[in-house]
């Protein structure tokens, strides 16, 4: 019979789990926004697209786009979402907030254009293993609905880096 430690937090990856665990051998991580990094993202995004400049990105497709983090180690996480929101005519400001495990951060304005955002999260939100962070857009609209474009999807906030750093 194969023996299964409770206590590591690999624990899952007999699941199905085909990507890395974070903070194996260093203190600094950062997720692909690319095809590469599919197996991060769950539910509320849409695919990857790439702009004129090269850069890989995702859209929010609802208010929470969970993306998927495990850890081998904890600690005060300081996470950083660099994100630009959807913008158009007459459009309300957006706000982003950031959801660790159910536990909802401080939101903060979004500026026009692209912009980081940062926050502290601290140890006692994180676990061994696996990990539920939720980006949150205060808005969603289709650039149909509005005006700009034929694309009828609803956009929040097109994130092209979300990093983390362990303290």
């Amino acid at each position: 019979l194969p023996h299964i430690d409770l206590n590591n937090p690999r624990r899952a990856s007999f699941c199905g789990w085909s990507g890395r665990d974070l903070f194996e051998s260093g203190l600094e991580e950062r997720l692909s926004f690319g095809p590469s990094g599919e197996n991060s993202f769950g539910t509320g995004w849409h695919g990857a697209e790439r702009s004129s400049e090269g850069v890989d990105f995702r859209w929010t497709s609802a208010r929470e786009a969970e993306v998927l983090i495990p850890l081998t180690k904890i600690g005060t996480i300081t996470v950083r979402v660099r994100a630009a929101p959807f913008t158009y005519p007459r459009s309300q400001r957006m706000t982003l907030v950031l959801k660790v495990n159910g536990e909802t951060l401080a939101a903060q304005p979004m500026q026009a254009g692209v912009g980081m955002y940062e926050w502290a999260v601290p140890a006692q939100l994180w676990r061994q293993g696996f990990n539920r962070l939720a980006v949150c857009a205060s808005n969603l609209a289709s650039p149909a609905a509005v005006g700009l474009s034929p694309d009828t999807r609803l956009l929040g906030v097109a994130v092209s880096d979300l990093s983390l750093r362990l303290s």
